[in-house]
């Protein structure tokens, strides 16, 4: 409900979540959701918090010298990402989410090869509300043409999800909004008089 509340620009009346604004509340809820369902998970969410631990701004974006991602999760030899966005339109999330994205996994991937951290899986969890089927065009697409793997959540389903995973492989599934549009196959006629 609170993930939902954050997208809808609705307030929050939690008692602490009331003063954290939709953008990194998402995030902040976007982590706990994937650290309950994976307990045993390395977490890394990047937003900044107060010494109390409660977030008051989003993740950087890719400034001063950081990769960007929103949310950083370890498993074995995975390094995922998580982007959680409260932006339900299809032009914002088709061209600014997805391409910042795919940039975040290539540089999340270079860097780990370079550091040879011992990382050899990489993907993102995109996990928003009202995915267009653009946006499943585009995962396609940037997995064919970069290689980088993106699973578009729908927050609901992401939530509901999470209740029976046991490992974050788990969510490496393109969900039916999700999937891309294709031509249907027609069979040919042919004339017969011919």
């Amino acid at each position: 409900n609170e993930m939902i509340n954050s997208v809808e620009n609705r307030p929050s009346s939690h008692l602490i979540l009331k003063y954290v604004k939709e953008t990194v509340r998402l995030e902040f809820l976007s982590a706990i959701v994937i650290k309950k369902a994976l307990p045993k998970l390395k977490v890394i969410a990047n937003y900044k918090a107060d010494d109390q631990g409660i977030p008051f701004n989003t993740a950087s974006g890719g400034k001063n010298n950081q990769i960007g991602a929103d949310i950083d999760v370890f498993e074995d030899t995975i390094h995922a990402i998580m982007e959680p966005t409260i932006s339900k339109t299809r032009s914002f999330q088709v061209e600014h989410e997805l391409p910042s994205i795919r940039n975040h996994v290539l540089t999340t991937a270079n860097k780990d090869f370079k550091d040879k951290n011992g990382y050899n899986e990489w993907f993102c969890l995109f996990i928003a509300s009202n995915i267009s089927r653009d946006v499943g065009d585009q995962v396609a697409l940037i997995r064919q043409t970069n290689n980088v793997e993106i699973f578009p959540w729908d927050i609901v389903d992401f939530v509901d999800y999470s209740q029976n995973v046991v490992s974050i492989r788990d969510y490496k599934v393109i969900r039916d909004y999700a999937k891309p549009q294709i031509m249907p196959k027609y069979k040919k006629h042919t004339n017969r008089q011919e």
